[in-house]
This record gives structure tokens, C-alpha cells and sequence, in this order.
């Protein structure tokens, strides 16, 4: 009898130990490394980094005005919480126009990812709950936040961080649109999406995007028309990567010319789904080795 309970006991013993080996391979596990981008529609991308996903500005299912919507299937596999799009997301809305946000598929989104989480600030959370079917079912799954000029708010869901600044909507006729730019940190990148902000010097002078070793920053192709945006993109934005983006279809072609003519470093995409692959930049000698942009 004492030898069945010795081996027994022995036998625990080994599984007890093999187990605690796998449960501290598992949490020692490094985080996925680089990001990889999909263009929506205007100014909506969805990025993913391993398990985690970013859904910003994502939500557009009919044109508004000269800017388009995302084909009709690839809408419904987002609000359905298909593949791709069915890891653990944070969703992020800049503004409240309709060629940035349709809040019945934001809605629609929210209520089929159980594992999702709307990071907003309280204007975005005010529209919603105005627009929404039934905003109590899916209540848990919004977090809102209190954000104003010069004052970022800082939040997080699971390996995903998020620094939320209020930047002026361009245009004056937008001057009651409260817009917000999303400084996102996830798989070892930061990426700086700006909405529909104002290109204005002194607009930026408090946020010192400068110093925040930006990856890759999202820029309204508007920028690149201006001295001013020029300057800012130049001085207040520098980045590995620049994306220009919520370029009208009709005049896709004639600013795609002009990028390759005027800009060449900065990155267009053209069409629905067309992606693109971001890694962080190589560690200094001396560091553990990191990746290389591609």
C-alpha cells in the first residue's frame, strides 16, 4: 500500500510540476510584435497585433457626401464580429459626422463581441446612446471618458493603451464637432490617429507629439495641400511611417500622382482591405534585438 502511495504521491508530484512549467511559459510569453493595418473606408482602419485589435473609425456603411462606405459584405463582417474580426477589440470614434461613424453598426458591433470595449470620449458616448436601439444591452461594453483641450486622458484595454487629445475639427462650419486623436500603443508601435483635425500650428503646441517616438501617425490628406499642414506633418508629427488618409474617391488618382511626385515617403492606401504590415524599429546595439520596418 505505502508503495502505490509513494508513486502516487510521485506522480502528483510530476504533474503538479509540469503544469506550473506550462502556466510559466504562458505568462512569460512575449507581446506579438508589430501591427498590421487595413484600410476600411475615409478615414476607418483596423489594426491587429496577435490577439488584440484596434477598430477606429470603422463604422461606415453608406456614403456621406463625396466620401465613400465600406462595401456592404465587409461592413457586415465587422458589425458580425467575423474573422478578422472577432479577437478582443478597442473601438475608437474621432467624431460624430457619418463618414467617420454610423452608430446602428457601431451598435450592432458592440452587441455581438462580448469581448470588445468602446473607449469614447462623452460626446461620442452622448450620440450613441441618442442613436442606439438599446443602448442598457450593450452599456457594458462602453467606457466614456472625460476629455478636454490640453488635458489627455489615458486608458487601457488588455495590451492595448490609449492617450485620448482633443485637436479642433477643421473647417468652420465644424466649430461645434468636437474631434479626437487617438495615440495608440500596441504591439511594441505607437500610432497617432488624428481624425479631422484642424491643420494649425498652435493647435499642437501643447500635445508634444514630438517627443512620443511615433511609429506611424495617420494624417488627413489635406495636410499635404498647406504650408501649414506641411509644417506640422514636418515639426509637430515626426514619425517612422506617415499614412495619408479620407482622400475623396474622385480624387484619388489626381492625389495619388501628387504624393508620388511631392511625397513618395508618405503611404496611401487606395482601396478597401488593401493592408499593410508595421514592425518597431530595431533595438539599439547593445539591446535585445528588435524588428525592422517593412
Amino acid at each position: 500500500m505505502r508503495s502505490h502511495f509513494t508513486l502516487a504521491l510521485a506522480l502528483a508530484f510530476l504533474l503538479h510540476g509540469s503544469a506550473s512549467a506550462v502556466a510559466q511559459e504562458a505568462t512569460t510569453a512575449p507581446a506579438p510584435s508589430g501591427v498590421e493595418v487595413t484600410f476600411l473606408a475615409n478615414a476607418g482602419f483596423f489594426l491587429r497585433a496577435g490577439a488584440d485589435g484596434v477598430l477606429v473609425d470603422s463604422f461606415v456603411r453608406e456614403p456621406h457626401g463625396v466620401y465613400a462606405a465600406l462595401p456592404f459584405e465587409y461592413h457586415q463582417n465587422i458589425v458580425l464580429a467575423r474573422p478578422p474580426y472577432d479577437v478582443p477589440c478597442t473601438v475608437l470614434v474621432s467624431h460624430t459626422h457619418a463618414d467617420h461613424v454610423q452608430f446602428r453598426g457601431l451598435e450592432k458591433f458592440l452587441a455581438n463581441s462580448a469581448s470588445s470595449l468602446l473607449l469614447a470620449p462623452d460626446p461620442i458616448v452622448a450620440a450613441l446612446k441618442v442613436e442606439a436601439r438599446d443602448y442598457p444591452a450593450i452599456q457594458a461594453r462602453v467606457k466614456p471618458l472625460s476629455v478636454t483641450r490640453g488635458q489627455p486622458q489615458v486608458a487601457a484595454n488588455g495590451s492595448t493603451t490609449v492617450t485620448v487629445f482633443e485637436l479642433p475639427h477643421a473647417g468652420k462650419e465644424n466649430g461645434d464637432v468636437r474631434n479626437f486623436a487617438y495615440l495608440i500603443e500596441l504591439g511594441g508601435l505607437r500610432l497617432l490617429h488624428l481624425g479631422d483635425a484642424q491643420p494649425r500650428p498652435e493647435n499642437f503646441a501643447d500635445c508634444d507629439f514630438a517627443s512620443k517616438a511615433l511609429d506611424v501617425v495617420f494624417v488627413p490628406y489635406w495636410y499635404f495641400g498647406t504650408d501649414e499642414g506641411l509644417r506640422i506633418v514636418s515639426d509637430d508629427l515626426p514619425a517612422r511611417w506617415r499614412v495619408a488618409y479620407h482622400v475623396p474617391p474622385r480624387e484619388m488618382d489626381e492625389f495619388s500622382a501628387f504624393l508620388a511626385k511631392e511625397h513618395p515617403d508618405v503611404l496611401l492606401f487606395k482601396n478597401a482591405l488593401e493592408k499593410r504590415s508595421f514592425e518597431p524599429a530595431p533595438a539599439p546595439p547593445g539591446t535585445s534585438s528588435g524588428g525592422g520596418g517593412r
